[in-house]
């Protein structure tokens, strides 16, 4: 390969990197960034839900965690996969009524220098908070990932504030 070729090649993949990069730096995201990011709360409460605990944990980078008050700090594949079994309403047996909703009412995303924020809000009833989760997403090869996801409970809400 000539030397024009070379400088031709560099020239075209930093033109094409560049934007990229220059984006994750000034903290900014793309439509594309945000309508990922939100994905990634819907598929929250698919594979959740539906106790799909290998596609539950596969949401968190490799050294991703999960934080709530009750269950403490849950880091790796491993211990994020027990959560989902470990849910009452995934256990051998349960009935399809005791299924769970974690539903969302709103997300809202903030970059950040690292990836992006956000917080996902979840009905209660009659009107009341059902908590929310405190997000930190990393943008990954494999697309956006919970780098950590911290649940704090209406009660927990009312304490911090």
């Amino acid at each position: 390969m000539s030397k024009w070729t070379h400088a031709l090649a560099a020239t075209l993949a930093a033109a094409i990197t560049l934007p990229a990069v220059a984006s994750a730096q000034s903290g900014t995201l793309t439509d594309k960034d945000r309508a990922e990011i939100k994905q990634l709360s819907d598929n929250y409460v698919t594979y959740l839900d539906g106790c799909k605990a290998t596609e539950y944990a596969n949401l968190f980078a490799a050294d991703g965690a999960f934080i709530s008050g009750p269950r403490g700090t849950l880091t790796g594949p491993d211990q994020l996969a027990g959560l989902v079994t470990s849910e009452r309403f995934c256990k051998p047996g349960a009935t399809a009524g005791g299924t769970m909703s974690h539903a969302f009412s709103k997300i809202v995303i903030e970059p950040s220098a690292t990836g992006a924020t956000g917080k996902v809000y979840l009905p209660g009833r009659n009107g009341a908070s059902g908590g929310h989760y405190e997000d930190t997403y990393v943008k990954t090869p494999e697309g956006w990932k919970f780098k950590t996801r911290q649940y704090l409970s209406p009660k927990e809400e009312t304490t911090a504030q």
